[in-house]
């Protein structure tokens, strides 16, 4: 019973509740009243992310028949963007990206200062850990928050650790661990290394 009641009450306060009665007085013109009667219009806030990689100078030689992927990061950033953007109708949120891909001879810092000009906040960083550590370390980086989606380097973790960098993959010492208490679990105490 007391669910109900919550779900009722949530269901008021979100504006599902039975209409209001309006009183029309008959002085008031067509216009005017329906102008008091139409929705506001619904405010949606609104979050520019930016998404920054640099070209491998050298990429990885593969078979014809399995092509690596050149945008596998880029690829992931676009589709999350359109799931938020669809989950966001319902919280009046829209969240767009902005693309930079720095050639392998390009000058990174001047990539991701140009965004910070333009004026967003939360920047996606494909690239390796000397490079986010490169960015972090920029004066123009420290209200930035920076999300390293593609290092699994435990410096960053520990002697390069910044504060104004976000992992979102795990460290190789928190896969080494994750595995171990795997092998543990099971109860496989002879493990074999390669």
């Amino acid at each position: 019973m007391t669910r109900i009641i919550i779900i009722f009450v949530l269901l008021l306060t979100m504006g599902f509740g039975p209409p209001a009665q309006a009183v029309k007085s008959p002085r008031q013109p067509a216009a005017e009243s329906a102008a008091k009667t139409a929705a506001p219009a619904v405010k949606s806030d609104t979050l520019a992310m930016a998404y920054l990689t640099r070209l491998p100078a050298n990429p990885p030689q593969r078979p014809y028949f399995d092509p690596a992927p050149t945008d596998a990061g880029l690829q992931g950033a676009r589709l999350g963007i359109v799931d938020n953007n669809t989950t966001g109708r319902f919280t009046r949120q829209t969240f767009s990206l902005r693309e930079s891909i720095v050639p392998a001879d390009g000058d990174l810092a001047a990539a991701f200062k140009t965004l910070i000009a333009e004026g967003h906040r939360h920047v996606l960083l494909d690239l390796p850990a000397a490079d986010i550590t490169l960015l972090a370390a920029l004066p123009e980086a420290r209200t930035i928050l920076l999300y390293d989606i593609a290092s699994h380097d435990d410096v960053l973790r520990g002697a390069d650790c910044r504060a104004n960098v976000l992992h979102v993959l795990p460290s190789d010492a928190m896969r080494a661990d994750a595995l171990a208490q795997y092998l543990s679990k099971k109860r496989w105490q002879k493990w074999l290394l390669v």
